[in-house]
């Protein structure tokens, strides 16, 4: 099995059980009149580099080691944009979205720019042009969490554009997989 690609996915979709823990609270908060409860998974344009379908679920039981960073980085955003979706299908009084934050300096850019070749020095230069501040980077989130007109279930570019070029999120089955997946995955390892 490829443990260490299992726990990577894994790993970047940790909200997976938390959210199993707070569904009880988030549905009876759902309940009360005037709710607007929401759930907003950070994700990444990034998710593009993966395969086309999201998630090819076979090659997670890999090493993947001879995949380059932007291959095993792509699946693990997908699943939070695909699990996002799936959540909105299976509870429809929560309002749950996923979006990228932008272009941002991070420390994950800086090793993707150093690590990456041609790609990561392309991308340094696209960093280097129309990178964003931390601080502008938080502004999708905050407008997934407190805007008005979001729509459960979609991806989102800066500031509250939607992104309909990701066609696995209107893929329900690849969503229950996903979910399904996670929680055996998650059960393997004790932790639900």
């Amino acid at each position: 099995m490829g443990e260490i690609v299992v726990l990577r996915v894994l790993v970047k979709n940790l909200t997976t059980p938390m959210i199993q823990l707070l569904l009880p609270t988030l549905q009876r908060t759902a309940q009360q009149p005037g709710s607007d409860v929401r759930v907003v998974y950070l994700s990444s344009a990034g998710s593009k580099n993966g395969p086309p379908e999201g998630i090819a679920f076979p090659a997670l039981a890999t090493s993947m080691e001879d995949s380059p960073t932007f291959m095993r980085y792509g699946p693990s955003k997908a699943a939070n944009m695909l699990y996002a979706s799936e959540l909105a299908r299976r509870y429809p009084d929560i309002t749950s979205v996923s979006c990228h934050p932008g272009i941002i300096d991070t420390e994950l850019s800086t090793a993707y720019r150093s690590g990456n070749g041609f790609k990561g020095r392309a991308f340094g230069l696209v960093l280097d042009l129309l990178g964003k501040s931390l601080a502008e980077g938080a502004l999708n989130q905050l407008w997934c969490a407190t805007g008005k007109g979001v729509v459960s279930g979609r991806f989102y570019f800066p500031v509250g554009v939607v992104n309909a070029g990701r066609e696995f999120l209107e893929n329900e089955e690849l969503g229950k997989i996903l979910w399904d997946w996670t929680e055996e995955e998650l059960g393997k390892k004790g932790y639900v």
